[in-house]
């Protein structure tokens, strides 16, 4: 702005050069309009130019001298592209004569209308008045003494000055100007008043106005300016908003002593906006020196104005009002110096000591600049280097800070709220900063707070290409902060005091990397080979991610996540290396969470590999491979809705062995306890699922080719078709659990087609009591909080061709028939079984005990019907058995009970289910060896009866032989 000045200066003075060249020659001539052609001539002589006068030239003698000037133009110079330097709509310009006398000079009131300059500056410097200004000198230098001067006025109308800088790319116009003075007098107050509007063109476009009016007194060697009240009025984008106005008001008092090229401007009343103040400026020659005061201003007011949003660090107190000051030295040959720059806010400071700028060096320095307030000290020293070409700023930085909370009002948030091993804590940053126009360079940047740290070696960015790169970043945080964060403990078994990480950055405003990071707790890690992030396409992408704890080793690889701010997708893979979970959880001091397993050394690797994949509502493990000690599932698992999960799995498993994982067998017995069921849980369960178990072994029981469905939804669970090979036979199931109504029910229907049942029960009880092939269908329905006491339904047993391991019927008949006949017992060692062609029943269970009405089973040799209970709650057996012989000549020893043909002995069954006793009633035994002896002595009453009757048939009378035959055994017990 200063050099437009000084051009609209030398211009001014060139035009009344000008002018004066015309007056002066017409004055000379009478008619001037007839001699156009040889004013024209004397133009172009004296500057090269063409003087083009259209309108007509009138000329006034007395009392005034005068010369009224119609449209004129003079043309530009040499190598300009604008026709017109200079063009008058119309001019005046009168002198009284009588005055001229004794050299006094009175001129009556000037008025120019409509006058319009066009100055360019080629990209070279040469400029298109150049020419006109030396002229000027060579008048001034022939001009010895200053006369005194009396003008009426000065009346510019409607002036337009143009300024094409081509050398900065810059275009500024004054549109409209308008210059009005009183009488002028040398040595003597006048009132001036100006107004303009004011273009700006080029990268940054500004409009404006400008309006000045004050008191000039002009003398031969000062000027003085009194009360000049300035108004500045700027719109453009790059002043606030294209709809906010920047206003600018000034009272200035200003003195020029032109002797020694010296002038003084004092603004006593300095308004910007929302800021006021006062300045004194003393020019002399090429230094400049004054000093400034801000006596009022308010950024919160400031940035309203110049549309920067609105933060509530203005509303605090401490922010509200602001005062500032500085003294400031100029040479604008060598540069500058500002000392004691002070800004304050409040109890908030800002202090710059000294601030050198010395432009033939091109060089910036500030020292040992701080900043204070909020309970924070900032300090440091700023040196810009290549100031006019591409500046370097270098620059140090220590901030310094008691209590981090004091910050709340500066970064706009309640820091009283962070954990309080940071809110209690001294913060200190410290770096080094280098940076240009096109580079950003931060070094040996450390941040600390209390005991946590961050450091980083060196920061780059590229502000053309909007990259950067961090090179070696380490921190270190406290656990305890770590802990404050979590808002749990840490636990024992991974406890550690500080977390270490290191890692590197790079990016741009796009793409952004973090190459190399490592995480160390104790003994606890994670390391991460390299994670992207892209934000144009929303993800990212991590090679590989290691974390180890504990013995635990979890891998993610080819990690992919996209739509982070829509819906998220991601998938990769994960590797969960085998560990031995006993181990962990005795070292999570979880012993007590360790089951009880029949294996002691089962849960002692575990291990998973699955490709992963998901977005905010579900996750999938596809190829997923589960290893749980030597058994392994292979499949799938998908989850949706997280909310309401649903569950959608299907597993195929080689070979299952569940039994190892089953509490340990216990002689003592135990009395049942309901069960804790989660009802609730359980009702929300939504599952579909599938196993596949090539060979699976329960409680013993080994089965193949299982194939089981698993559902759930609405409160019911249910195993349908839970189908298997068993034992050479089939194996079909439907187990449902209902949890929708209360109370809830477990419901089971099973069938066994074909089952061998000596290896069932031999693998299942280690004895087999059945041998045979079995037909077993079972419905049954209990309460599953406590099944035994609430068990119900029927069970059906069909067994073919068989027997009962460990009785033998017929050897415990003939052991009756000897002791009957009071004969030894049997001594062979005939093997403990009943053969049986078939062996058939229907068991009812009704609150825990099974009942059955109806046992049959038939043998060559023997028929049974047998009835008892069977109780479940301690696996005890009280049966009463029937036992016919129908069979002699074939069986078990049936020609030894023919005696027994056709009578039905009962027996008892009684004991544990593994150890069955067979015992003989003792009232059919009593019975049976009563008759027994009766029967013995009636065949001797017989046979001693018929000896005596025919040995004294001649002495005894007929009514005596006669009642002596009539006589039996049953008389002898009446």
């Amino acid at each position: 702005m200063k050099r437009l000045f000084k051009i609209l200066l030398w211009s001014t003075i060139g035009l009344i050069t000008f002018l004066s060249l015309i007056i002066v020659t017409i004055a000379w001539l009478f008619n001037p309009n007839d001699y156009k052609l040889e004013i024209t001539q004397f133009i172009q002589d004296k500057t090269g130019r063409t003087l083009t006068i259209t309108g007509d030239i009138q000329l006034s003698f007395f009392p005034w001298f005068g010369i009224e000037l119609g449209q004129t133009t003079l043309s530009n110079a040499e190598g300009f592209e604008q026709p017109h330097f200079a063009s008058i709509e119309n001019a005046t310009l009168r002198v009284k004569l009588l005055p001229l006398l004794s050299q006094q000079i009175e001129i009556d009131t000037i008025i120019v209308d409509n006058i319009q300059l066009a100055l360019t500056r080629h990209s070279d410097g040469k400029t298109n008045w150049s020419d006109l200004l030396a002229l000027g000198d060579q008048s001034d230098s022939k001009t010895s003494q200053q006369k005194d001067f009396n003008i009426n006025g000065i009346e510019l109308n409607h002036a337009y000055v143009s300024w094409d800088d081509q050398a900065a790319n810059n275009h500024y116009e004054l549109v409209d100007a308008n210059l009005r003075t009183d009488h002028l007098i040398l040595n003597q107050a006048f009132n001036a008043e100006f107004h303009s509007k004011i273009n700006s063109y080029g990268k940054n476009p500004i409009q404006g106005t400008i309006a000045a009016k004050g008191i000039i007194t002009l003398t031969p060697t000062k000027q003085k300016i009194s009360a000049l009240q300035t108004q500045l009025t700027l719109q453009g984008n790059s002043i606030l908003s294209d709809k906010q106005p920047l206003v600018l008001q000034s009272k200035i008092e200003a003195d020029i002593d032109i002797t020694q090229s010296q002038f003084i401007l004092a603004f006593n009343s300095l308004k910007l906006q929302n800021l006021a103040g006062q300045a004194t400026v003393n020019v002399m020659q090429n230094q400049i020196t004054g000093q400034i005061n801000l006596t009022h201003f308010s950024p919160k007011l400031i940035a309203k104005d110049f549309n920067l949003p609105e933060i509530n660090l203005f509303n605090n107190k401490d922010f509200s009002i602001g005062n500032g000051s500085a003294q400031f030295s100029v040479n604008t040959q060598q540069g500058a110096q500002i000392k004691n720059l002070q800004i304050s806010l409040g109890e908030n400071e800002f202090i710059i000591p000294e601030t050198t700028i010395d432009l033939l060096n091109q060089i910036v320095v500030i020292d040992n600049f701080y900043l204070t307030g909020l309970g924070t000290k900032i300090n440091g020293s700023i040196n810009i280097k290549h100031l006019l070409q591409q500046p370097i700023l270098q620059a140090t930085l220590t901030l310094t800070n008691q209590n981090l909370a004091k910050l709340s009002p500066l970064l706009n948030t309640d820091l009283s709220a962070l954990p309080a091993s940071l809110a209690n804590q001294k913060l200190t940053i410290q770096t080094e900063l280098n940076t240009d126009l096109t580079s950003l360079n931060i070094n040996k940047l450390q941040l600390q707070i209390g005991k946590n740290q961050l450091i980083s070696t060196n920061i780059k960015a590229n502000l053309p290409k909007q990259t950067f790169m961090a090179n070696n970043i380490t921190a270190t945080i406290q656990s305890a902060l770590i802990e404050e964060l979590a808002q749990t403990p840490i636990p024992p078994a991974i406890a550690f005091d500080t977390l270490q990480l290191t890692t590197q950055l790079r990016g741009n405003n796009n793409e952004f990397s973090v190459d190399q990071l490592k995480m160390q707790a104790g003994l606890s890690s994670l390391i991460a080979q390299k994670i992207d992030f892209n934000q144009k396409k929303q993800s990212i992408d991590i090679s590989l991610l290691v974390m180890d704890s504990l013995d635990l080793q979890l891998k993610l690889h080819d990690i992919k996540v996209n739509n982070l701010l829509k819906q998220i997708q991601w998938s990769g893979a994960a590797n969960l290396t085998a560990f031995n979970l006993r181990k962990l959880l005795k070292k999570l001091n979880l012993t007590a969470t360790i089951p009880a397993t029949t294996d002691p050394h089962v849960l002692e690797k575990i291990g998973l590999s699955t490709k992963i994949a998901g977005n905010s509502s579900k996750i999938q493990l596809t190829n997923a491979t589960l290893q749980v000690d030597e058994n392994r599932l292979m499949g799938d698992l998908q989850i949706n809705n997280f909310t309401q999960p649903e569950i959608i799995f299907a597993f195929d498993i080689d070979k299952l062995d569940i039994d190892p994982y089953l509490p340990p067998k216990t002689t003592e017995v135990k009395e049942s306890k309901p069960i804790d069921l989660p009802i609730e849980m359980i009702r929300k369960l939504n599952i579909n699922g599938q196993l596949n178990v090539n060979s699976l072994t329960a409680a013993h029981v080994k089965m193949t080719q299982v194939k089981l469905k698993i559902t759930a939804k609405d409160g019911i669970v249910q195993f349908y078709p839970f189908n298997s090979l068993l034992y050479n036979g089939v194996h079909e199931g439907n187990i449902a659990l209902d949890v929708k109504n209360t109370p809830a029910r477990l419901y089971i229907l099973e069938t066994l087609k074909g089952i061998q049942t000596d290896k069932l029960l031999a693998d299942w009880m280690t004895t087999s009591p059945i041998v045979g092939k079995a037909n077993i269908s079972a419905q049954l329905s209990a309460d599953p909080v406590n099944i035994v006491p609430t068990l119900f339904g029927s069970i059906s047993l069909n067994v073919a061709d068989g027997n009962l391991s460990g009785i033998n019927l017929g050897r415990t008949i003939r052991e009756l028939e000897a002791l009957l006949k009071n004969q030894p017992l049997p001594t062979d060692k005939e093997s403990l079984q009943t053969d049986f062609s078939s062996l058939n029943g229907l068991f009812l269970a009704n609150h825990g005990i099974i009942h059955n009405e109806n046992l049959t089973l038939k043998s060559p040799l023997l028929r049974v019907q047998g009835k008892g209970n069977f109780v479940l709650k301690n696996k005890s057996v009280n049966y009463q058995l029937a036992i016919s012989v129908v069979e002699t000549s074939s069986g078990q020893g049936g020609k030894e009970l023919e005696e027994l043909r056709g009578v039905t002995i009962p027996l008892k069954l009684i004991g544990k289910l593994d150890s069955l006793q067979l015992q003989v009633d003792s009232d059919f035994l009593q019975n049976l060896l009563i008759e027994r002896s009766k029967a013995q002595a009636a065949t001797k009453l017989n046979q001693a009866k018929e000896i005596l009757l025919e040995k004294h048939k001649d002495k005894l009378g007929d009514a005596l032989t006669e009642h002596l035959k009539n006589l039996s055994i049953d008389d002898f017990f009446k």
